[in-house]
């Protein structure tokens, strides 16, 4: 045998003896996945009243009664203050819209709006402001109760009045109001209680003069109507589509441009359900999901309570996953729903595949239970902190006596 041979067996045996002692303790222990605590956590008073959204990101607003913050978050979890303000605020309320957040608060006469930048608008009004929302751009629309009725405007993000209505009449309540991203449209549902229950969704140009053919001043150019139900939740999303929750079902519009008269609204699908349904939630400009509560009494068939339902804005659904039980928190971001019951929460992509399942050590009592950086990175707010958690390997030793 040649002495270059040999020198070759040698190495090749030692490399093998090396390698068998290195993973021979390691042999038959399974890789397992938990959530670990990374830091970055966040600790309130009771009685803060806590909301949290991100998009899609590591950073994330936060607002209680008396703060809201844009927090950025390194990779190990640490969060930095970004931007902050100190409102006073007596029950806050945050919506989150893309990197665009609005903070009022119940029966106030407040809104900001905040941005990954700081504050970007204060806007302060004598009456209550009973409805608002905002946009992905950053335009404000609120609903103002008046003695003898409401009021609807429309701000840009420079606090410029884009658009300005009078509902006089005491019986018709607006009850949620969107505005498109681009900035053209405003839609508005009204609550009529004048003789039944009855709800109008009215489509209507911001610019009036859009409108100016139109027979009605306030350039309404079209109206639907739903008898004995009311509108929950309403949405603008891509395409200039509209999906609205209302008590019987949910609805998807387009809105498409028409060179020749008023824009027309064609309805893209309609979904009637036999269900309530506990937790609504969109996710970007192209999917929303939601989940179902109880079947109405007089229903003998039907999807079972607890069952997560995932849509795209064509109403092709996407994805279904069964919980099982009620939902307390549904939110989404990173292409995944994450839904939870109470301590149990689940991870779940928008095809209805399970990525894992995560039984928190208290009830998650706060509003919000989010993705942060990436679908194994979660933020769960409780009573008085909200903790920031990661998934990561562990071996099954170091798994005994804990419980994921």
């Amino acid at each position: 045998m040649k002495t270059r041979t040999k020198i070759f067996i040698f190495i090749a045996i030692i490399t093998g003896v090396m390698a068998f002692q290195l993973f021979l303790p390691n042999f038959g222990r399974t890789q397992h996945m938990r959530m670990e605590l990374i830091g970055g956590g966040i600790t309130y008073d009771f009685g803060a009243s806590p909301s949290f959204h991100s998009n899609s990101s590591a950073s994330f607003f936060y607002s209680t009664r008396s703060v809201v913050q844009y927090r950025t978050t390194a990779g190990d979890g640490r969060a930095s203050q970004s931007h902050s303000f100190n409102p006073t605020l007596t029950r806050p309320i945050m919506i989150g819209r893309g990197d665009i957040v609005a903070v009022g608060e119940e029966n106030g006469r407040r809104v900001y709006v905040f941005g990954t930048e700081g504050l970007i608008l204060r806007k302060e009004f004598d009456d209550i402001v009973s409805v608002f929302s905002v946009t992905e751009s950053g335009l404000l629309s609120v609903v103002l109760r008046q003695g003898t009725g409401h009021e609807i405007r429309v701000y840009n993000r420079t606090g410029e009045l884009l658009y300005l209505r009078f509902i006089r009449e005491a019986m018709r309540i607006p009850i949620a109001v969107e505005t498109s991203y681009c900035g053209r449209y405003v839609v508005v549902a009204i609550m009529n209680l004048s003789t039944m229950l009855t709800t109008y969704l009215e489509f209507g140009y911001i610019n009036t003069t859009d409108g100016v053919d139109l027979l009605d001043t306030h350039a309404v150019f079209f109206t639907d109507i739903f008898n004995d139900h009311i509108v929950t939740s309403m949405r603008f999303m891509a395409d200039n589509k509209l999906v609205s929750f209302t008590t019987a079902g949910v609805i998807c519009y387009q809105l498409v441009p028409n060179l020749h008269g008023p824009t027309r609204v064609n309805q893209i699908f309609f979904y009637e359900k036999d269900f309530s349904i506990d937790n609504v939630v969109f996710y970007g400009d192209r999917h929303f999901a939601y989940v179902t509560g109880s079947r109405h009494m007089w229903v003998t068939e039907g999807p079972i309570a607890g069952t997560v339902r995932i849509y795209n804005i064509n109403g092709t659904r996407t994805g279904e996953f069964f919980l099982g039980r009620r939902a307390t928190h549904l939110s989404a971001g990173h292409g995944a729903i994450l839904v939870g019951a109470d301590r149990n929460f689940h991870a779940v992509t928008l095809n209805g595949n399970h990525l894992w399942e995560h039984n928190a050590l208290q009830d998650a009592t706060g509003r919000d239970v989010i993705f942060l950086g990436n679908t194994n990175t979660i933020l769960i707010s409780g009573p008085n902190r909200a903790d920031i958690l990661e998934r990561r390997r562990a071996r099954d030793t170091e798994l005994e006596n804990t419980q994921e």
